[in-house]
This record gives structure tokens, C-alpha cells and sequence, in this order.
């Protein structure tokens, strides 16, 4: 269902803040934020600024250069309990790293996500802002940071000495590296900058259950996927993977929080 719910969302000509904008004039408000890649808003200004500087000087092919310590440190000072941190050049790769050190095979099934109700403190999790309490038993952490930039790198934590035939750190672009490192540091102003007191409007709906910003749903699959697409024709863009999570967007409008509202009371509440 999954790809059937993305093909749903009309093609994209800009993005800006929490909103996407259609090539024929839609509008919508980003509860989906690309699974978190993008809870900073879409066109940060300081991660295009990044983006710009390094392609500028042709920093793009992934041979060594000094992003990649710069990176890892930014990543120490982000998540608490690190031993090690380790970057990767894929998701993929990210995870046979940690079946390599947990000596056992891993699918994404297996990656616990903290910002679901329950969440079962696996050894592998997901690391969420402003869930930082949700994965402090897991042994490795996969964080879910601002960058969307492809190939993205992603990162691997480690909370104990990894093994020995556990896979180094890989060349990444720097350009990736860079915009990884100020994506991290533009995500610890914005966790203390952030106005948490409109999340609570969202606890009032029914069946919604929040954890920080995250927002998971208890319905069935295929009440889910008309929610959606009811929500999409009201310029709302859910979470395309059921159950989520969907995110709640940085900044919204009363009316763009009224909508919600009604279109989920009228179809499920």
C-alpha cells in the first residue's frame, strides 16, 4: 500500500517550509516531512547555503576530505551515550554493518521505531528528536536526521565498543557530509528553539496517539489509506507509510489545524 499512497501525492514543483507546492497550483501542509528527513522544513537556509558552498568548489565525488571527522563529531554532540559513530553510504549498508556487529541478520522490519506507542526497545532503534529517552536501551542507533540530500550517508551509533569485523566508516561525498553536519547543528537550535505547546491540540482527536511531534493512528490499513487521500484533497499530506508516523509541522496555520480537524472527524471520528 505503501507505493500506492505515494503515487497519490500530485508531482511537486518547490517546496518551502511545511509546505509542498503542485506543478498545478496545489498546496499542502507536510505532516510526512520525508519520515523525518525533513522536520526542519523543506529549503533550510542554512543547509542550501552548505549545499551551495560545496558544489561550488566541486566537492562531490566521494574521496577523502575532512567532512567526514567534522560530521562525526557533529553527530556526538546531537545524540547522548555515543562510543563510536560510524557513516555509511547508504541505509543498506548501515544496517549489514549493524547485523555485522549484532551477529545476526537484520531487515528494516527489525528497526525499532521509537515514536510508536510500542515500541519494543530492540537492540537496533531508530534515534528521533525530541524522543532521546524513547532509545536509551537500544545498543545501536540509527538517527533519523534533517538531510534528504541523495545519496544521503547515514550514520550509525554505537552505545558499546563495536566488534572487530564490524565495517569501518565509509568515503562519503562531502558534499552529503557537509549538509549531514549542518543539518545536525541547525537540529539542536531548532530542538530548543521549538514552540511544543501546539502539540497538544493534536491529544483532544481520537485514536491519534503522539509521542513529541510523531503522531501514529489506530485504525485499520485500509481506513488509513482513505484517511490519506480524503486528507490530500484537503491540502494535507499524511504519512504514505501506514501507520506512520506523521509528523506535526513546524509552523501551521489555525485554519490549516481547523482542517485537520474537521476532515478527521467527519471521515473517522
Amino acid at each position: 500500500m505503501n507505493d500506492l499512497l505515494m503515487a497519490n501525492i500530485p508531482p511537486y514543483r518547490r517546496a518551502r517550509g511545511y509546505r509542498i507546492y503542485g506543478e498545478k497550483g496545489e498546496r499542502l501542509l507536510d505532516f510526512y516531512q520525508d519520515g523525518g528527513h525533513a522536520i526542519l522544513g523543506h529549503r533550510n537556509p542554512g543547509i542550501v547555503l552548505e549545499i551551495k558552498s560545496l558544489l561550488s568548489r566541486g566537492q562531490i565525488a566521494p574521496y577523502p576530505s575532512r567532512h567526514l571527522p567534522l560530521a562525526v563529531k557533529a553527530v556526538t554532540e546531537l545524540v547522548p551515550d555515543v562510543v563510536e559513530v560510524r557513516v555509511y553510504a547508504t541505509p543498506e549498508r548501515a544496517l549489514a554493518a549493524a547485523a555485522a556487529h549484532l551477529k545476526k541478520p537484520l531487515s528494516q522490519l527489525e528497526i525499532d521505531d521509537p515514536a510508536f506507542p510500542k515500541s519494543s526497545r530492540r537492540n537496533l532503534s531508530l534515534w528521533r528528536p525530541f524522543l532521546e529517552d524513547e532509545s536509551s536501551e537500544s545498543l545501536l542507533l540509527i538517527p533519523v536526521l534533517p538531510i534528504s540530500t541523495p545519496p544521503a550517508p547515514a550514520v550509525l551509533v554505537f552505545r558499546e565498543k563495536p566488534r572487530e569485523k564490524t565495517p569501518p566508516s565509509e568515503y562519503c561525498s562531502p558534499l552529503s557530509l557537509a549538509a549531514l553536519r549542518k543539518a545536525v547543528f541547525e537540529l539542536i537550535k531548532y530542538q530548543k528553539a521549538v514552540d511544543r505547546s501546539g502539540w497538544l491540540e493534536f491529544d483532544s482527536l481520537p485514536l491519534w496517539s503522539r509521542k513529541g511531534p510523531y503522531l501514529t493512528l489506530d485504525i485499520e490499513e485500509e481506513k488509513y489509506a482513505s484517511l490519506f487521500s480524503d486528507m490530500l484533497n484537503n491540502g494535507i499530506l499524511l504519512s504514505p507509510r501506514y501507520p506512520g508516523p506523521s509528523i506535526i509541522p513546524g509552523e501551521y496555520s489555525p485554519g490549516e489545524a481547523a482542517c485537520f480537524r474537521q476532515v478527521f472527524c467527519d471521515r473517522v471520528g
